[in-house]
């Protein structure tokens, strides 16, 4: 099923690397979690997502992560509230929206506007490369 997540620390002058490496990081505990401590291994389990990161339109810059996810209905749950709940460790004004995309039509609004809105664009590979440049 696709979802979408949005994840917003509040907190101005955020640094893209640290947001971005502090979803991974989640992210990966979740998989040890789920999948066990191999969960490197099970690729064909881990979920396939589209990562936009925004810094927003006005003079303040508010960065946050909008992120397309195609997850299997069991994990919906138990993903958002274990992202939200260890996400909120490091950012503690966090906001997390999560919407689920039932029509084609829901999925192609809302990568329109994420591209037109995002700064930069990642994918599940990119998480597992050395995150240093985000040309």
């Amino acid at each position: 099923m696709l979802i979408t997540f949005t994840f917003q620390p509040n907190k101005t002058n955020c640094s893209k690397r640290k947001l971005i490496e502090d979803f991974a990081y989640t992210l990966k505990r979740f998989y040890r979690k789920t999948f066990g401590s191999r969960y490197y291994k099970h690729k064909d389990k881990q979920f396939k997502f589209t990562i936009f990161y925004s810094i927003g339109k006005r003079n303040q810059k508010h960065p946050h992560l909008h992120i397309i996810a195609d997850v299997e209905e069991k994990y919906i749950v138990s993903l958002h509230f274990f992202l939200y709940r260890n996400m909120k460790k490091i950012y503690p004004s966090l906001t997390v929206d999560l919407q689920n995309l039932p029509t084609s039509k829901d999925f192609e609004y809302i990568c329109k506007y994420y591209t037109e809105q995002a700064e930069t664009i990642l994918n599940e590979n990119d998480l597992y490369e050395r995150i240093t440049d985000f040309n």
